[in-house]
């Protein structure tokens, strides 16, 4: 078992989860305004199924980036 000098600060963790699910309501809440527009279907075909997947790659980084920065800061012992 891993012990942490401040895990207290693991309860930063939780945040995680919170912000996928606010991504993901901004992702749902985009999709309904551009649906609204028909013009901009012939754009997004042209981008191609590549493009969808690639443009949550910073977030992701991003998310992940942070998770382990909050784990810094709950300090693992020294070995």
């Amino acid at each position: 078992m891993i012990a942490f000098l401040s895990p207290e600060a693991l309860w930063l963790l939780l945040a995680g989860p919170v912000l996928v699910g606010a991504y993901v309501l901004l992702m749902r809440r985009r999709r309904k305004v551009v649906l609204r527009y028909a013009t901009l279907a012939p754009l997004k075909e042209a981008l191609g199924p590549r493009q969808s997947l690639r443009r949550h790659v910073p977030p992701f980084l991003f998310l992940l980036g942070l998770m382990a920065a909050i784990l810094a800061v709950a300090r693992p012992p020294p070995p």
